[in-house]
């Protein structure tokens, strides 16, 4: 970890690390979770206690508070990789998707999900603190869609191209 609090080696993503992802492109931009109540209501639940709730992943700014919904818990998994579960519920492992990020389902048991690929993360540092979050083979990194920096823009995988919205640190909560 460096003086400011960044994680700056793979072994430091685990033991139950809570850590908030920012991306390169601006400091208030974090890795974040917007869920959707079923009345219409929108807005971070502080604890997912209901998967059946429409939520995806997404731009967050920080500046605009509700500081829970960008809390993530790393604990380490096979092959030099780990996962990410959401603070206010770390049972609930983040997901690689075709189309984008998802939540697992509370009705698996986090153990056993661990060992699925899906679950799973890693990264390549490209300067400093800086890195690419990837999935276990590597052929995709977490991407801000269309390099915008709105709220609710959404996080996807997507290949590699070294762009600024595909490049992010992760910061010690």
């Amino acid at each position: 970890m460096d003086a400011y609090g960044n994680l700056t080696d793979l072994s430091e993503f685990a033991n139950g690390r809570r850590l908030r992802l920012i991306s390169y492109m601006d400091p208030d931009i974090a890795f974040g979770l917007h869920a959707a109540r079923p009345s219409g209501g929108s807005g971070f639940l502080g604890e997912i206690g209901n998967l059946a709730l429409e939520c995806f992943i997404g731009v967050r700014r920080m500046s605009l508070g509700d500081d829970n919904a960008t809390i993530l818990i790393a604990e380490a998994a096979p092959g030099g990789t780990f996962t990410l579960g959401w603070g206010a519920d770390p049972g609930c492992l983040l997901v690689w998707g075709d189309g984008g990020f998802r939540l697992s389902n509370d009705n698996i048991p986090v153990d056993d999900m661990a060992g699925d690929p899906l679950t799973r993360f890693t990264v390549d540092f490209v300067d400093g603190c800086w890195f690419a979050l990837n999935n276990p083979d590597r052929d995709r990194v977490a991407d801000i869609t269309g390099e915008h920096t709105d709220e609710r823009t959404p996080i996807i995988p997507w290949s590699w191209n070294g762009g600024s919205n595909q490049i992010w640190r992760a910061e010690a909560v």
